[in-house]
């Protein structure tokens, strides 16, 4: 059976790679391997997940040098057998392959968090059509669900500590073009 060598960061801020072996298995994602090397290997490995099925993006982390989520990162795509793992970019390091986040949700809410409407809940709901100009627009922009990915793909929030980022912008912007 074919092995992939996965090497993973270790501790914060500051630390250093540590290697395994793992069998690839057809239909294998990154996440699996993650798991399989904690679940089997090293217990003390940190590193997040929920669904995954890629809806809540909690899994995301920095594989072969690009922001994934883990859960549909498949090994068979990433076309090597050597792969390696680390936490998030443009954000600090809590533990091996964990984040700390709360920059990137602080500057979300510097966007925005608040829908103002003129409307109330006794006002009927305005109908959009779903083929619009506005709808169509819009419907990137919601698909959004805060993983974390473009900000850590993101050169300018590496640059520059006032950037809000990608994610937040986008929050902005569904804000502002909401109906």
């Amino acid at each position: 059976m074919e092995t992939l060598t996965i090497k993973i960061w270790r501790g914060a801020d500051t630390g250093s790679f540590q290697t395994f072996s793992v069998p690839k298995r057809e239909n294998q994602t990154i996440l699996d391997v993650v798991t399989e090397i904690q679940q089997r290997q090293d217990q003390s490995i940190s590193y997040r997940f929920a669904c995954r099925v890629g809806v809540c993006g909690s899994c995301a982390m920095t594989v072969n040098g690009k922001p994934r989520w883990t859960c549909r990162t498949h090994i068979g795509a990433l076309k090597s057998s050597v792969i390696t793992i680390k936490p998030l970019k443009n954000m600090p390091r809590i533990k091996d392959l964990v984040a700390d986040m709360s920059g990137f949700f602080d500057k979300w809410g510097q966007a925005g968090n608040d829908f103002n409407s003129d409307k109330t809940r006794h006002d009927a709901p305005v109908q959009i059509d779903p083929e619009s100009k506005q709808r169509k627009a819009a419907n990137a922009a919601i698909e959004c669900i805060n993983c974390g990915v473009c900000y850590a793909a993101c050169d300018v929030v590496r640059w520059n500590d006032d950037y809000l980022g990608p994610a937040a912008l986008n929050r902005a912007w569904s804000l502002v073009n909401d109906v």
